[in-house]
C-alpha cells in the first residue's frame, strides 16, 4: 500500500473505523472517528499516526513509559478532495431560438 504524507491542517475522511479489535474498556474510554466522517489533522506523530482537531482523547501510559494521547493510524484515513464544482455549474435554460 502506498503511503501518503499527511500534514497538519489537512482535511481527510476516515475510510476505516473498525475499532473492534481494541479491549472494551478502549471503546468506553476514547472516543472514535466514524467511517465517512471528515476531520482536520491536529498533529501527525512521529509514527504517522494522526490527532485529529475535532477529537481530543486523554494522555495515556505506554509500555515504553511514553505519556502521551494516543493517534489514529494513518491507514484509516483518505485525503478529502472537495467536489468537482465545475459538474454543478447551472447552464442556461434553452430559449426557443435555441433549436
Amino acid at each position: 500500500m502506498e503511503s501518503i504524507a499527511f500534514y497538519y491542517g489537512q482535511k481527510v475522511i476516515c475510510i476505516d473505523a473498525d475499532f473492534s479489535d481494541l479491549p472494551p474498556n478502549y471503546q468506553i474510554i476514547f472516543k472514535f472517528p466514524t467511517e465517512g466522517s471528515r476531520y482536520r489533522i491536529r498533529s501527525v506523530c512521529p509514527d504517522n499516526a494522526l490527532l485529529l482537531e475535532e477529537i481530543r482523547n486523554e494522555f495515556v501510559q505506554f509500555p515504553s513509559g511514553t505519556k502521551c494521547e494516543p493517534g489514529f493510524y494513518s491507514e484509516r484515513f483518505k485525503i478529502y478532495t472537495p467536489p468537482d464544482t465545475d459538474k454543478c455549474k447551472i447552464k442556461r435554460p434553452f430559449s426557443e431560438s435555441s433549436f
